[in-house]
């Protein structure tokens, strides 16, 4: 009996371990990002710590084992973890104010609220080959056997966690239930001779999961939706005002906003670089057919099929459940005649897509105002090529300072245009900004040499000196640092 137990406990440990990586990520993502340092960070941090675990875990097995040792190592990693759930936005808060440096942020963060958690559930592994091991000619097969169960487990807690548990129960309450999960570990561990104190362990660990999810419902903000989908944690907040009017904000961390929307107005644009997207009006004023890259709000798909009629859009959002909650919450009508939405990645579908299109737009970020890699380089730039007619234009969404020691995502992404479209003009929001200050910038591309008219309130705010790109490389699915001149901006 106790042979199963063990194996249960080492593979629950396992998938533990890993939906709490996941869920450090969702954590991190509206105060650091989700960007590759990040992710580094969690896992070397984790990573480390395990091996700590591993390595004291054994030196306490070699001093003797006993199961109620082995269940009191569940009950302290549950109660860290649900120090975590107390201080995790306390934390992060501080330390995203205290540095801008996401390197050694990332690092402090994880070894702060996952570092400790992660130590302890390293004992589990040496511990229980402790335990089970009876004879030193089976020593092999045993420590393969339980480390087989607990990879197996990591890899069932990755997957769940992924396609299921996060966008179905959110971040919050999936942590908690993983403190009630190792709660509950402990339980069967320390009783493991008592199947009636087991099974009241879990009746108790039920109750404290129901007055828990009742809890956390309770301390949530009544104006801001905190939503966890399968790509992303999407925040939704009524709370600002601007121009004397309320507005709804679509975030995917507290330093920006992706989206946004006046609740008067729906239609009517609130950031001044969507505006901008009309340059194609210029560029192919008889345009019939455009698409959109990046959904999230759909903040200028509503505004395009209100204002041009005549006019179709495509739009692609990788999301679904973004998709969702932009006809949910900004009132997005999925069901227009002259809107079709694809819920793809962007790549994949420009290299099956059969249509060819008058103008395409790109406003995709991750969290902390990044442009996935995938979608900077010279590749996914021939692919926007290649479903545009022979006179279509690009127009592309870029954050960055115009000029100074930080505008390297500026200027590698001009260098990677450049070398597939003929001419490409660039447009600041505002003259008055100084050029070293991080602003929204329109980067058009046209594949025809001149524009067929110039609206003066766009064009008094070309940029038109010479971009000097010489000594950047050409963004490639090779080589695409284009993440790292982006975190640089905000270091």
């Amino acid at each position: 009996m106790k042979k199963h137990l063990l194996t249960l406990i080492v593979f629950s440990s396992g998938a533990l371990v890993m939906i709490l990586e996941l869920l450090a990520a969702r954590m991190f993502a509206p105060y650091l990002g989700t960007s590759l340092p990040v992710w580094s960070a969690l896992i070397a941090v984790i990573l480390g710590a395990l091996s700590l675990g591993y390595w004291y875990g054994g030196k306490l097995a070699d001093r003797g084992a006993n199961w109620k040792r082995f269940g009191q190592f569940f009950f302290v990693a549950g109660g860290i973890v649900f120090v975590t759930l107390l201080l995790q936005k306390i934390v992060l808060q501080f330390l995203s104010n205290l540095s801008p440096n996401i390197y050694w942020t990332s690092i402090v963060a994880a070894l702060l609220l996952f570092g400790p958690a992660s130590v302890v559930l390293g004992f589990v592994s040496p511990y229980a080959v402790r335990l089970r091991l009876t004879q030193l000619n089976e020593s092999g097969q045993t420590v393969g056997n339980l480390y087989a169960w607990s990879t197996l487990g990591s890899i069932v807690g990755t997957l769940s966690a992924g396609f299921l548990l996060l966008p179905v129960l959110g971040h919050l309450q999936l942590l908690w239930f993983c403190i009630l999960a190792l709660l509950f570990l402990g339980f069967l561990a320390y009783f493991s001779d008592s199947w009636k104190k087991s099974a009241l362990a879990l009746f108790a660990c039920v109750c404290l999961a129901i007055w828990g999810s009742f809890i956390i419902g309770l301390f949530k903000n009544p104006q801001l939706l905190d939503i966890d989908t399968q790509y992303s944690r999407i925040l939704i907040d009524d709370s600002l005002s601007y121009q004397g009017r309320k507005v709804r904000l679509w975030q995917t961390d507290y330093q920006t906003a992706q989206s946004a929307m006046f609740l008067d107005d729906p239609i009517d644009l609130v950031h001044d670089y969507t505006k901008y997207y009309d340059l194609f009006l210029d560029f192919k004023a008889n345009t019939k057919q455009a698409l959109m890259i990046g959904g999230a709000a759909f903040s200028y798909p509503k505004y395009f099929l209100a204002n041009y009629p005549d006019k179709k859009i495509d739009v692609v959002e990788i999301d679904g459940a973004a998709v969702q909650l932009a006809e949910k919450y900004f009132y997005l009508d999925a069901d227009h005649p002259n809107l079709q939405i694809f819920v793809a990645d962007a790549r994949p579908f420009l290299n099956k897509n059969q249509k060819k299109y008058d103008a395409i737009f790109v406003d995709a970020f991750t969290a902390n105002a990044t442009i996935p890699y995938q979608l900077t380089t010279v590749e996914f730039v021939r692919s926007l090529s290649a479903n545009l007619l022979d006179d279509g234009v690009v127009v592309l969404n870029i954050i960055s300072p115009v000029s100074g020691d930080k505008n390297k995502v500026l200027r590698s992404l001009y260098k990677t245009y450049a070398a597939v479209f003929p001419k490409l003009y660039l447009f600041q929001m505002n003259k008055k900004y100084p050029l070293e200050q991080t602003q929204n910038i329109i980067l058009v591309a046209d594949k025809s040499l001149s524009p067929d008219s110039q609206n003066l309130s766009f064009w008094e705010n070309e940029y038109s000196a010479v971009i000097d790109y010489n000594d950047l490389p050409l963004l490639t699915d090779n080589y695409a640092p284009a993440d790292y001149y982006a975190l640089n901006i905000f270091n």
